[in-house]
């Protein structure tokens, strides 16, 4: 049955249920498309043999679902155009998904090696909850159809809550992700089903044929399925896997406990680091206070910019702000390029001294919060531990409700700091910057 447009206007699926085989969806799929746009049908490639997928998958180090192997020894992909066979998008070849993870790969990498992301993961949100884990890029989604570096693909490393192998959406601007289907099988066979009950159409432009989707049959040309990936999910996924309750979020507290000289060589490093931080961020809160003004965040570039530290798009700040004066810095030395250039050099020299060398958030701007991120009268450590001979974690008291803990390498005989998580409530660590403990 379908609903009007504005419901849930997708058949429902709500029952958990065995899909139909690949081979047969493919059959139904390739009779639409025959009947209503056949020169389309020549943009898919035949398949792929079991040799050509077994080396792809020792080449990218994956072993695909037993539904898409089976999808693509009957099409492996299909021509890169405008308009593909997955509810417009293209289908992506072998050759295109082991780019796709590659690249994948290296990102996370850098990622990694990085806290200048630190806000991605915990951008990204699941539906049904806790059923994608909550990461920006994971090399365990593999991309089947590909579209201005946004996919649909399978999930090979599922969140708790999710199953391997069920469909998601992912990809640069998807910092939302929906479980679309519990398998490759089971889209396949729901997209055949959209298209057979009439829920999405083939126009002609001027320029090529494109695939309209007007979901509900009401003239919404517009309407393309990543504005209704909720609606698609709560149609097609049964309702005990959508009713499932968040996964426990417990603080892990890895390694063992140790005292000594290695501990208090921690500790040192850590409330030297803290103390650096704090005096750092009372000095600039005195040279331009930003509180006073009824602000808690500016974040400033050379150019006078503020940057928003989510998206790091750039806003001219108040007048207020640029013209505002203290006692201890006469109006002329207001201008944000010496403070900038300044801040800089300051926190930097902190970062040599007791910092690995990384990529950092925030870095290259001066960043004002109020009340402060660190405070040297507040913050002690609590608790050493060690993770490795070259790696340890120390906690500190908790600071407004977060408990913080730094991860410390050992860097030609100096312990370092590395990165730095907090947690509130005892639920799971979250990976902060470190310069002034944003998760964005």
């Amino acid at each position: 049955m379908i609903f009007g447009f504005g419901k849930s206007f997708f058949i429902q699926r709500k029952k958990d249920r065995k899909p139909a085989s690949v081979a047969r969806s493919w059959e139904r799929i390739e009779a639409w498309f025959q009947t209503h746009a056949p020169e389309l049908l020549s943009n898919l490639h035949a398949g792929a043999s079991t040799e050509e997928i077994a080396a792809f998958e020792a080449a990218a180090g994956v072993q695909l679902p037993d539904p898409v192997r089976e999808s693509y020894q009957i099409h492996n992909g299909q021509e890169e155009i405008a308009t593909g066979m997955l509810i417009g998008e293209p289908l992506d070849t072998l050759e295109r998904i082991g780019s796709g993870i590659q690249y994948s790969r290296e990102y996370r990498k850098e990622y990694e090696e990085s806290d200048a992301y630190s806000s991605l993961d915990e951008e990204s949100t699941s539906y049904p909850v806790d059923a994608i884990r909550r990461l920006y890029f994971n090399p365990g989604w593999i991309p089947l159809g590909d579209w201005d570096g946004n996919c649909y693909g399978v999930d090979l490393d599922p969140g708790p809550n999710g199953v391997s192998g069920q469909v998601i959406n992912f990809g640069r601007d998807e910092d939302h992700k929906y479980v679309l289907a519990l398998s490759w099988a089971h889209f396949l066979e729901d997209i055949a089903d959209e298209l057979e009950a009439g829920s999405l159409e083939v126009r002609m432009s001027e320029t090529e044929k494109g695939f309209a989707e007007s979901f509900g049959r009401r003239g919404h040309n517009d309407q393309a399925l990543h504005r209704f990936y909720r609606e698609w999910s709560l149609a097609k996924l049964p309702k005990a896997f959508q009713n499932q309750k968040p996964a426990p979020r417990v603080a892990v507290f890895p390694g063992k406990e140790i005292t000594g000289p290695l501990a208090e060589e921690a500790r040192v490093v850590v409330e030297g680091f803290i103390a650096a931080m704090s005096d750092y961020e009372q000095h600039w809160l005195r040279i331009r206070p930003i509180h006073k003004l009824g602000y808690h965040l500016v974040i400033e570039d050379e150019d006078g910019h503020r940057l928003e530290p989510l998206c790091m798009s750039k806003v001219k700040l108040p007048e207020a702000l640029l013209e505002t004066s203290s006692e201890a810095v006469p109006l002329s030395r207001m201008q944000m390029k010496v403070h900038v250039k300044e801040a800089v050099a300051g926190y930097r020299a902190i970062l040599q001294q007791f910092c690995t060398p990384r990529k950092r958030s925030m870095d290259g701007a001066l960043v004002q919060c109020f009340p402060p991120k660190y405070m040297k009268s507040r913050e002690r450590v609590t608790q050493v531990r060690q993770v490795a001979d070259d790696q340890l974690l120390v906690y500190t008291t908790p600071v407004r409700d977060s408990t913080s803990r730094y991860h410390l390498k050992q860097v030609d005989g100096r312990w370092l700091i590395d990165l730095r998580d907090e947690t509130e409530d005892h639920a799971e660590f979250v990976k902060t910057s470190l310069l002034f403990g944003f998760s964005g």
